[in-house]
């Protein structure tokens, strides 16, 4: 990878709001699931998200300038903390092939249905890796650079589909019980907003920690606006019944969209950015897996190392749930308890024995 460069804490918000989006919008899985009621799941999502980031602040503060796998190791010794990055190199690995499996699989269905699923794969992969070399710093700018056109389309776009809608879609509420309601906040979880323990392991590239956990917040919170739009776009324009039924219905939406007589297929536009906008999730995934990776065998110059491991990640996509069903299916049932596991309790144990050794250390939390 080239050089370490820091980011500042407005790139960390502006990294950590497009690697949570990206094609999350398409699926809507919780919407499904909780309907009307969609927007409790969400708020229930956020929180524990909210929760996960404090946990991985709260060990950053007492271990300042240290990267998060040296903190595990200082925490839990050096072979059981191994134990514990392995598990979150294969909770990355996971993601990293599902992301790979969502965006080829959309564009065989909607976009390429003649391309090979393999070949979209490979050149995703190609073009992660790059950004993987160059680094974390650039990565950042480049989001700041597309972010604005994201913000803009989606603003037009909601500007022509708010007028078709004649009522308020989220009503009436309290339609679904607190088991449906707690169930959807644990797919919201897994997909997308656990997914952002990443982040916890490139705080001590952050020029000023103390800052993260605001960041993050806002990040969050933003998100959380941004997925109820969707939400309530896509039920006042196609309905509950026919969101349900719909493989993306989002992108459906969008293709509703026509400006005048003349121009049509503007979600093509939409498709653009949401690509981009997934590739830097990939790009994240990847460059944190080369981190700990390096750590965890002990390997300090990764740099050769990109490619391979983006050859790693080709092969998970390729074998990640090659059906959109079981793709859909594992999404609802497997990947929320996983993300728990990994972006929860796996922190919060951590946080415990930071808690516990705290009165060891001499120095205090920045």
């Amino acid at each position: 990878m080239a050089k370490l460069e820091n980011i500042t804490t407005g790139q960390l918000g502006y990294l950590i709001f497009t690697y949570l989006f990206g094609f999350a919008t398409l699926f809507l899985l919780e919407a499904k699931v909780v309907k009307q009621d969609v927007w409790m799941s969400e708020v229930l999502a956020v929180t524990a998200s909210i929760v996960m980031f404090w946990l991985l602040c709260y060990i950053q503060r007492w271990y300042p300038g240290l990267t998060m796998m040296k903190a595990c190791e200082k925490l839990l010794g050096k072979w059981l903390a191994k134990l514990v990055l392995l598990i979150f190199l294969y909770y990355f690995l996971v993601l990293g092939g599902l992301t790979l499996r969502a965006l080829s699989s959309f564009y065989s269905i909607a976009i390429l249905p003649n391309t090979p699923t393999s070949l979209l794969i490979l050149l995703i992969i190609l073009t992660t890796s790059y950004a993987v070399y160059v680094g974390l710093a650039a990565i950042a700018r480049s989001v700041q650079v597309v972010l604005p056109l994201f913000v803009f389309a989606i603003t037009v776009l909601s500007f022509f589909i708010l007028p078709q809608i004649e009522h308020n879609p989220f009503l009436p509420q309290f339609q679904s019980s607190f088991s449906s309601i707690l169930y959807g906040g644990m797919i919201a979880f897994g997909l997308p907003f656990g997914k952002c323990v990443a982040f916890g392991f490139i705080f001590h590239r952050v020029d000023n920690p103390q800052k993260i956990f605001i960041t993050a917040v806002t990040a969050l919170s933003f998100t959380l606006l941004y997925l109820l739009l969707s939400i309530y776009l896509t039920f006042g324009s196609l309905g509950i019944n026919l969101t349900q039924s719909a493989t993306f219905p989002f992108f459906t939406v969008i293709q509703l969209v026509k400006f005048g007589e003349y121009l049509e297929r503007i979600e093509i536009i939409m498709i653009g950015l949401w690509t981009v906008f997934t590739l830097f999730e990939t790009i994240v995934l990847q460059h944190v897996f080369t981190l700990v990776m390096g750590n965890v065998f002990g390997i300090k110059q990764m740099k050769l190392f990109i490619l391979p491991i983006g050859l790693l990640f080709l092969l998970m996509g390729l074998k990640s749930q090659p059906d959109m069903t079981d793709l859909a299916m594992y999404n609802d049932n497997v990947l929320p308890l996983l993300t728990i596991f990994v972006s929860l309790i796996l922190p919060a144990m951590l946080a415990l024995i930071t808690f516990i050794k705290k009165p060891r250390t001499e120095r205090k939390p920045r």
